[in-house]
């Protein structure tokens, strides 16, 4: 069983690394690799220690904040990194990061790589 969690759950990984940008559900992921979303956030919960909601999640905001690096406005960013609303990818990168966007940004706008 262990190894089936495991291979489940790396395939899972590939599937979020792959499709993290995109608007997809996770029930359209588990999907792709012809599991049901319950198998899947389990094996994945499991396997990494975190939801793939939160793994996707933190993808997400690690994209968005190298583009904000590069002097992209947060407006641009926060719908190319797959949040469809500003004040969800707000939240989602305080609680990640530990700092709003717009904080981030301007600190970040004096330094060349990102440090969280």
């Amino acid at each position: 069983y262990s190894s089936e969690v495991t291979a489940l759950a790396y395939r899972a990984k590939q599937v979020l690394d792959k499709f993290h940008l995109k608007n997809l559900t996770i029930t359209d992921l588990a999907h792709k690799l012809k599991t049901n979303s319950t198998s899947f956030g389990r094996a994945f919960r499991k396997e990494y220690g975190i939801s793939p909601v939160q793994y996707r999640n933190h993808m997400r905001i690690v994209a968005g904040s190298l583009e904000m690096i590069g002097d992209r406005a947060i407006i641009d960013v926060f719908q190319e990194v797959g949040f469809n609303d500003l004040s969800r990818f707000n939240k989602q990168f305080k609680r990640i990061t530990g700092t709003s966007p717009k904080k981030f940004a301007a600190k970040k706008k004096n330094r060349k790589t990102p440090s969280f």
